[in-house]
């Protein structure tokens, strides 16, 4: 399958992709060049995009460039030219 972006806050936010991880509960986590960073469930039979736009409010730029998930359950964000970003995965 493809996904392309739409309008809708449940599809892929940017065509340009840049980076991914894949976590221990079957989460796809996204990071875009030009749209922050999605989650998307590949486990549950109802296959969704989250945008997470709350963490596209709380970044400087939306080009996320790497992820990196820690032992505590902490996605480390590559952001552009503007350092880290932290969220965390269990609370947002």
């Amino acid at each position: 399958s493809n996904y392309y972006p739409s309008e809708s806050d449940s599809s892929i936010a940017s065509d340009e992709v840049a980076s991914l991880l894949r976590d221990r509960q079957g989460l796809m986590w996204v990071g875009m060049m030009g749209g922050g960073v999605n989650k998307v469930s590949t486990r549950k039979a109802d296959f969704y995009w989250d945008q997470l736009l709350e963490v596209k409010r709380m970044l400087k730029t939306t080009s996320v460039r790497s992820i990196l998930l820690d032992d505590e359950g902490l996605l480390w964000l590559g952001i552009g030219t503007y350092g880290l970003g932290v969220k965390n995965r269990q609370t947002g």
